[in-house]
Formats: C-alpha cells, sequence, structure tokens
C-alpha cells in the first residue's frame, strides 16, 4: 500500500505563511480511521478498552477524538492524569500515581 501525505506541498507552504514554525500537524482523519480500526478489530471482546498513552502526544484535541471511539487514557505522571481528567476521560493509571492522585480527589 502506497502511503500518501495528508496534505500537499503547496498547502504546507500557505500554513508556514499564516502560523509560525515549530508546530505540529495531524492528521484528524487518520486518527479516526486507526481508532475505528481497533475498536472494531476488538469488538468481538466486550470488556476490551484501549488506552492511550497520553505521553506519546499530550494535546486534549486528540484525547477528544479518541474519547470518541472509547479509548481511555495511560497516564503516567500527575499532568497527564490532570490533563485526560481535565477532557473527562476513563483513566488508566499506574498504582504509584493512583494513589496519589486518589489522595488529591
Amino acid at each position: 500500500m502506497k502511503k500518501k501525505p495528508f496534505v500537499t506541498k503547496e498547502q504546507l507552504e500557505e500554513i508556514v505563511k499564516k502560523y509560525p514554525t515549530p508546530f505540529h500537524l495531524y492528521d484528524e482523519k487518520g486518527i479516526r480511521e486507526n481508532a475505528k480500526a481497533v475498536k472494531e478489530a476488538f469488538a468481538w471482546n466486550p470488556g476490551f478498552r484501549e488506552y492511550f498513552a497520553v505521553k506519546a502526544t499530550p494535546n486534549p484535541f486528540i484525547l477528544d477524538i479518541l474519547k470518541e471511539y472509547d479509548c481511555g487514557c495511560d497516564c503516567a505522571s500527575l499532568t497527564e492524569l490532570m490533563l485526560a481528567d481535565s477532557q473527562g476521560n476513563v483513566l488508566g493509571l499506574q498504582p504509584n500515581h493512583a494513589v496519589n492522585w486518589m489522595m488529591r480527589n
């Protein structure tokens, strides 16, 4: 399968004119397609839930997209917990952080 960029060189040149660098571009359509594919692949298991590692991309907009596909958040720091919680996401906590989080809330 040939991979095709989700933006053209011309589109990137226009974006750079409007927004200062550095910046990140995310393929929302691709994120949605992948989240949907994971959800469908494990649909046979009613107890399955994917947990996205917040440390990989701590972006509230991406967390909101993944929440639409019933993805939870795997959090390894208090900052990640606070971000995921502020978005109303289901939290997957590492044990030492879970204790700290419960004591504060």
